[in-house]
């Protein structure tokens, strides 16, 4: 195995719990190295620091997967994913939709494994767990015993670890249409193979739960509605209407089955709408809505996208004031780690205060228990949720 030296004084983050070395901490020629390759990781004076894998076209060079200097191979990820397995039983017992395997925070970087039922989708952002595809999926097998296992590593983020988006069956079988089953109280349909994500949001968990109490007589706007989860979780809860909006057809089309099949489809209607367009179409319109709940996708995809991702959140929520009527609720969320939650909240206060408007937050919320933090890691932490109570 290749040794990857570091330069003098960089093993300061490997100490203090990182996993990742970047390219300007590495002493050697990365043009060495092979994308994916397993190596050794060392100080400058050749101590031993731990085992991962390379990429010399990321910034992020130096995955570390182990502290001992070990053999990385199917044994070792059973040993990773027992341990994953065991957290989630305990805090999540008898749950059809769990995220299994959290990258870094499990400390299998690079890796997401999210569990529909008896069904694994596995998803892989780099080259080192690319290499080990064949390894991972023997362990996920002796581990989890699913009754298929599928890959849904469509992703754009594979690009910066020069890899090719890729998708499909790697074990047994996976049904071609959406599987039903229970998330968040409701019954929601899961589309494996052409879904967003890996079918479904599995990190919002605990902060849909906040709607049981505030939806109760409400007319409540869901945007980003993907499936519906949000919204009918309201009318679940006493919801007067709910309104979906999605620029998606496909995903208004699974949101309208869901609403029939929780027998909730009398109260809801469906847009098929960008939300910067839908809201201001409904701000036009007089529409006012009791709880508006923003759950938009990533913004921020990097540092250097922060002040034109910043702009997207502005605008997003000072559109659903619009349509927020006084004393409403506003639920909104940021999932990229690139904004913290207190400059999240500063935006938010300062979307309030240009719109002449006063708020108190009653909610802050993060991501679930299965996408747990890891403590020395503030980049595994991503998902903020704020609810305001508007005047």
């Amino acid at each position: 195995m290749k040794k990857l030296r570091l330069k003098r004084g960089q093993e300061r983050n490997i100490h203090g719990g990182s996993l990742w070395v970047f390219s300007n901490q590495i002493d050697d020629s990365l043009k060495n190295f092979l994308p994916g390759e397993m190596v050794q990781l060392v100080a400058r004076n050749g101590r031993h620091l731990g085992i991962g894998y390379v990429n010399p076209h990321s910034l992020i060079a130096f995955r570390l997967l182990s502290l001992d200097n070990i053999e990385i191979n199917t044994d070792f990820l059973v040993s990773r994913l027992k341990v994953a397995q065991q957290l989630r039983n305990k805090i999540l017992p008898g749950e059809d939709a769990v995220r299994e395997v959290f990258s870094e925070s499990d400390q299998i970087p690079g890796l997401v494994v999210d569990r529909y039922g008896e069904v694994l989708v596995l998803q892989i952002a780099t080259a080192g767990m690319a290499a080990l595809k064949t390894e991972i999926v023997a362990a996920l097998q002796e581990v989890y015993h699913p009754i298929g296992i599928f890959e849904r590593s469509d992703i754009s983020i594979r690009k910066l670890e020069g890899l090719e988006e890729q998708s499909g069956l790697l074990s047994g079988k996976v049904s071609p249409k959406p599987i039903w089953l229970q998330f968040a109280g409701i019954n929601l349909p899961v589309d494996l193979r052409h879904g967003q994500k890996t079918g479904l949001f599995l990190d919002q968990r605990n902060n849909i739960q906040l709607l049981e109490p505030l939806a109760s007589g409400c007319r409540v706007l869901d945007t980003f509605c993907y499936v519906g989860t949000w919204g009918l979780k309201a009318a679940k809860a006493g919801a007067v209407d709910v309104t979906f909006m999605d620029s998606s057809a496909g995903a208004l089309t699974l949101a309208a089955s869901a609403a029939r099949r929780n027998k909730l489809a009398d109260r809801c209607q469906f847009l098929k709408m960008d939300a910067f367009d839908g809201l201001k179409n409904l701000a036009g319109d007089q529409r006012q809505f009791d709880l508006v709940i923003l759950d938009p996708p990533s913004f921020i995809r990097s540092r250097a996208h922060f002040k034109e991702g910043y702009k997207g959140y502005f605008d997003l929520n000072h559109r659903a004031l619009s349509v927020l009527r006084p004393g409403g609720v506003l639920m909104t969320c940021c999932c990229s780690h690139h904004m913290d939650e207190a400059t999240f909240r500063q935006l938010i206060h300062t979307v309030l205060r240009r719109n002449n408007r006063g708020g108190r937050i009653v909610y802050r919320g993060q991501q679930g228990p299965d996408h747990p933090v890891l403590m020395t890691m503030p980049e595994t932490e991503y998902l903020h949720c704020l609810v305001v109570n508007v005047d």
